[in-house]
Formats: C-alpha cells, structure tokens, sequence
C-alpha cells in the first residue's frame, strides 16, 4: 500500500515541477534589449516584397 501511494505521489508531483519550472523561466528576462543586427536580419529575411 505505501508503496503505491509513494508512485502515485512521484507521477502527481513531476508534471506540477515541470509546469511550475516552466512558468518561472517563461517570465524571468521580459526587459531584454534588442540586437540591432539581428533585427536587421529578420527584416531582410522575412520582409515581404
């Protein structure tokens, strides 16, 4: 019995880490600055003429 509650914890609480990792890293660089020269690139790859 113990056994199965220890493997229902472990399947419950990886998916909630992983989500929870997820949402930490999602919003930890929102101020970046922007490279003028890889703007310059997207512009001229994916403009359209």
């Amino acid at each position: 019995m113990k056994k199965k509650i220890l493997f229902a914890f472990i399947l419950i609480s990886i998916p909630v880490l992983v989500l929870t990792d997820y949402y930490n890293r999602k919003n930890n660089y929102p101020n970046l600055p922007k490279d003028e020269k890889w703007e310059f690139v997207k512009e001229r790859v994916f403009s359209k003429h």
